[in-house]
């Protein structure tokens, strides 16, 4: 046995004396403190009066010295400085128990037992510790490991030294560190125990050994006619290495994730008896493998006969003439999941939010044959009763109105769940509420139907507010005793009316960060190297001042009602521009429709070749949004434009502008965008025509006409890899007192590729004055160059031109081609290179080969 001996030389307190009675006092007090074991009880009662002795009340023993028993790793000195209790001190019941306790607390024990022994010679007792130990961790070793970090192993066990040692726990990190390490791609990667796999172990060694690091150099396809292998690599889980250093981990549980992405996505086209087998090849070594996908594509499947189970109110023709999935095409699911969208959307416009739209196939003997059935069920129409908002979080800033505001449907509306998709769309493009790349749980659109009882009176109301048109009150009627024979009928719904179910509609938001602060740069053919430094708050009130430093701190103050402002600043070589903008895009609403109002005030100054322009004004502008394409905009503008540093000689044009210039205008226009995407669209087309008429010391009227059309003439089968065919146009034309800083030019990446910016002018002196009359067209063709659309080449001719009144007298034409680049991490504009050569020009135009842009913001 290992023990501590707490010996102790003190002098006797008590005379050699039996008392019977103390003795029995003692045994009372012991066992009764409930702390104590019997055994020790009893001792204490044959104990003599000299060693135990009482004071107010309590039982003190002389303790002589204290060991302890059953330890057998942990050193005996640590164990004696967790003991309070020294030698020749006379302790009480309650002293004793707190030891056991505080030798509990280590948790180097598993059981703690105490028992008292008297010593040779009767002068006092030997307390003793039995202890039973509970397994203590004394190192922890990594060996082997050159690729991974001992740091990040140990993160991963979480095995520390003077832990708890637990074997089966070793064994799990085993696993833990091989997993870790497969995951990293060493997937030969071996763990063993050197130490740590036995009982009577206290330390733990792992022995690593690592492997090489395994990447997949090659994925081939064998048997794929329909689709080109570089397409299918896009939609398997496993990479290759990328110019021998990016991606490429190979790990072989990607495998089947593989085969079931290939095996839905042929599907997803009409290949229902698809096969695909794997094989794996390493090299030598083992850190290099290859991938081969063998695919028996079977027979794509054609669609026979379409039926349809269910339509009643709306004629089955009605779809059948819209349907994009028809009998004796070959199947794709993209166009079944419009047909099927199309459907229920057409329901939708009645109420009928429930309605069900539920596909069946029928396969015939013969294959590659199909029946389709579209399976209805029309359910029945619905109104919404009330919209109610809620915020997550405590303490909303926003106020319940910005929300209300960007749901385009109210009380006694119908149903439509289309209605309540751009509902949510509004409110995730806001900015204001989390989604679409801001944190949090995006918006929640949730209907809900209320008893009969709430419905009836619901309805009652709807038809009273649409369909009622009485007067209030009439007296010869009121008077009556018949009442008013006309009344009843005044106040019924139309034939066609069909009573509906009420929802109410639970509107869920979670306020976003809308405060942002981005810096970027960016550099182009035509403006040069800028900087661009932005604060941004999507969710401003500028109704809502600080009354309190709380509201500064909290962030309250000037937020809640979704306005926006914008304060920007654009450094650069050859431009510099500094902008504040407001807006409401909500601030009123004129024939049932909302309205936006904005107010900026800028500061612009750019070096030209023949002139320094500088301009400082605001502006104050009006939007209303007719339907989902049609809109209308009206701007006032107010300027100084400062025009400085003229090319010498210097054109009257240009010297009447010398110095500053006041100008102010009105301008008007309406648009039609009818565009599938803002940014490179492949259907659709955008039309505006404005009128701006300027008065003052410049009394001129400008009309302007620009439109894009867009035409998909080529993609992939799933849709993917458009090929797009686009035409622009624009025309301008301007009164003769128009100022030389008010004119058309043209020429630049984004106007007239081929020919410098404003290198398209007439001039005067050898110094671009600008035209009254513009007129430019672009035919262009864009294809994609990678299997994942990210690199596009577009070619393209650019023509048109800019003359001093309306004429075609000096034609210009460029053709060229150029490609996009898109890269996710710089934002959704791509990358665009140009070149382009004039095949048709004048003899003063300036001419550029290479036209570029690019850009970077975070």
């Amino acid at each position: 046995m290992n023990g501590v001996h707490i010996d102790t030389h003190g002098r006797r307190t008590l005379g050699r004396r039996r008392c019977a009675g103390l003795c029995a006092l003692a045994v009372l007090v012991f066992v009764t403190a409930g702390s104590v074991s019997p055994d020790l009880g009893l001792r204490v009662a044959a104990a003599q009066e000299e060693v135990v002795r009482t004071v107010g009340g309590e039982t003190l023993l002389k303790i002589r010295r204290v060991e302890v028993e059953g330890n057998r790793t942990i050193p005996v000195d640590a164990i004696a400085r967790k003991i309070k209790i020294r030698p020749d001190q006379e302790v009480t019941a309650q002293q004793i128990r707190a030891e056991v306790q505080s030798l509990h607390k280590t948790r180097w024990f598993i059981d703690v037992k105490e028992k008292l022994r008297e010593t040779d010679d009767g002068d006092g007792y030997v307390l003793v510790f039995n202890v039973r130990e509970r397994p203590i961790l004394q190192d922890v070793v990594y060996k082997g490991n050159e690729e991974i970090k001992t740091k990040q192993l140990a993160a991963i066990t979480n095995l520390r030294k003077g832990s708890a040692f637990d074997v089966s726990l070793n064994r799990d990190s085993v696993r833990a560190i091989e997993s870790y390490y497969h995951e990293k791609g060493f997937i030969h990667c071996k763990v063993t125990l050197e130490k740590g796999d036995h009982e009577d172990d206290r330390e733990v060694i792992f022995l690593i050994d690592e492997g090489p690091k395994v990447v997949v150099t090659k994925i081939k396809f064998e048997g794929n006619d329909f689709f080109s292998g570089p397409l299918l690599r896009t939609k398997v889980v496993t990479k290759t290495r990328k110019l021998g250093f990016f991606g490429g981990k190979f790990d072989p549980a990607t495998i089947p994730d593989d085969i079931v992405a290939l095996k839905e996505y042929y599907f997803s086209l009409g290949f229902f008896d698809v096969k695909i087998e794997n094989d794996v090849k390493q090299s030598k070594d083992g850190s290099k493998v290859q991938l081969t996908y063998t695919i028996d594509e079977g027979i794509r499947y054609k669609v026979g006969e379409i039926r349809f189970n269910g339509p009643r109110v709306i004629a089955e023709e009605t779809f059948r003439e819209q349907l994009k999935l028809r009998e004796g095409d070959e199947f794709d699911e993209r166009k079944l999941n419009a047909d099927i969208a199309m459907i229920k959307a057409a329901y939708g416009k009645l109420g009928r939010i429930f309605a069900v739209v539920n596909t069946g196939s029928k396969y015939y003997d013969e294959p590659g044959k199909m029946d389709l059935v579209f399976d209805v069920n029309e359910d029945q129409p619905y109104r919404i009763n009330k919209i109610i908002v809620k915020f997550k979080g405590e303490y909303p800033t926003t106020k319940e109105s910005t929300v209300l505001d960007r749901i385009p449907i109210k009380p006694g509306d119908l149903a439509d769940p289309a209605v309540l998709k751009l509902a949510k769309s509004r409110l995730e493009g806001s900015q204001l509420f989390a989604g679409r790349g801001q944190p949090g749980t995006p918006p929640s659109l949730e209907v809900k139907q209320i008893d009969d009882e709430q419905t009836e009176t619901a309805a009652r109301e709807v038809i009273r507010a649409q369909y009622t048109d009485a007067p209030a009150q009439n007296p010869i009627i009121n008077n009556s005793p018949q009442g008013d024979p006309f009344g009843e009928s005044l106040s019924l719904p139309p034939a066609n009316w069909v009573n509906p179910r009420m929802l109410d509609l639970e509107v869920g938001v979670e306020e976003a960060q809308t405060g942002r602060l981005m810096i970027g740069a960016g550099v182009n053919s035509d403006s040069g190297l800028v900087g661009s430094v932005v604060l941004d708050e999507r969710n401003f009130d500028i109704m809502r001042p600080p009354t309190s430093w709380d509201d500064i701190w909290s962030g309250r103050a000037w937020r809640g009602a979704g306005q926006q402002f914008r304060l920007e600043a654009v450094p650069g070589t050859v431009v510099n521009r500094y902008l504040a903008n407001w807006r409401d895009p909500y601030a009123f609403t004129f024939l049932d429709r909302d309205v936006s109002f904005g107010v900026s005030g800028f500061f612009f100054n750019r070096i030209y070749d023949d002139w320094d322009e500088q301009r400082l004004g605001g502006r104050v502008t009006l939007g209303m949004q007719l339907d989902r394409e049609w809109s209308l905009g009206t701007a006032f503008r107010l300027e100084d434009v400062e025009i400085s540093n003229p090319d010498v000689p210097t054109p009257p044009s240009l010297e009447e502008a010398v110095g500053n210039n006041f100008l102010s205008t009105v301008r008007t226009s309406i648009s039609h965008d009818t565009r599938d995407a803002a940014f490179l669209p492949s259907e659709g087309h955008f039309v505006e025509a404005a009128y701006e008429q300027a008065f003052g010391d410049y009394s001129y009227p400008k009309f302007e006409l620009e439109g894009s059309q867009y035409f998909q003439v080529g993609s992939r089968a799933d849709g993917s890899g458009r090929q797009i065919v686009t035409l622009r146009g624009q025309f301008g034309y301007t009164g003769e007192d128009t100022p030389i800083f008010e004119k058309f030019y043209a020429g630049g990446y984004q106007s007239f590729r081929g020919f410098r910016f404003r290198g398209v002018s007439p001039r005067e002196f050898d110094v671009t004055v600008g035209g009254e009359f513009l007129t430019l067209g672009t035919v262009e063709y864009m294809v994609p160059l990678m299997a994942n659309d990210s690199v596009q080449a577009v070619v393209f001719s650019d023509f048109g031109t800019v003359e001093e009144n309306v004429t075609f007298r000096h034609f210009r034409a460029s053709v060229g081609a150029g490609l996009r680049i898109t890269v996710p991490a710089l934002g959704p504009v791509p990358l665009a290179l140009d070149w382009a050569v004039p095949v048709a020009d004048q003899p003063y135009d300036d001419r550029q080969l290479f036209a570029f842009y690019f850009g970077v913001f975070n």
